[in-house]
């Protein structure tokens, strides 16, 4: 998030004499406004993108979540393959056929917490599923 966006949620709390009521509503228009952005670029420039958000610490697994649940698995690969340090080719090999444990693997190298864990797999089901038809 932004100096500009943290100052102007700060503020507002402030203003309204509330709570930090704005941080997950920004989380939210944040990601939002990522996956929008990212939507249409191309391949290589996926890949730029995925380097840049994981430099500034914004590639994060409830990220990558939305990427897939937007209808974005280019995205999702791309951002598993930067986070975890493995090829693009190898995570999607995982994705496509590994086992669980396999599976399970590649997402704690990527720094997936344990909570979000059965909602990965379920993931990557229907991305099988997807690839099947």
């Amino acid at each position: 998030m932004t100096c500009s966006a943290i100052a102007a949620r700060e503020k507002l709390a402030a203003t309204y004499q509330l709570d930090d009521f704005t941080a997950p509503v920004a989380a939210e228009a944040e990601t939002a406004a990522i996956l929008s952005s990212v939507k249409s670029l191309s391949a290589k420039d996926l890949l730029a993108a995925a380097e840049t958000l994981h430099s500034e610490k914004r590639l994060m697994p409830s990220l990558l979540l939305a990427a897939t649940r937007d209808g974005q698995p280019a995205f999702f690969e791309v951002g598993l393959s930067v986070v975890s340090g493995r090829s693009l080719t190898h995570v999607r090999s995982v994705l496509e056929r590994a086992d669980e444990k396999t599976v399970r693997g590649l997402f704690e190298k990527t720094g997936v917490p344990d909570y979000l864990m059965e909602d990965f797999r379920a993931e990557v089901k229907i991305l099988r599923q997807g690839k099947k038809s």
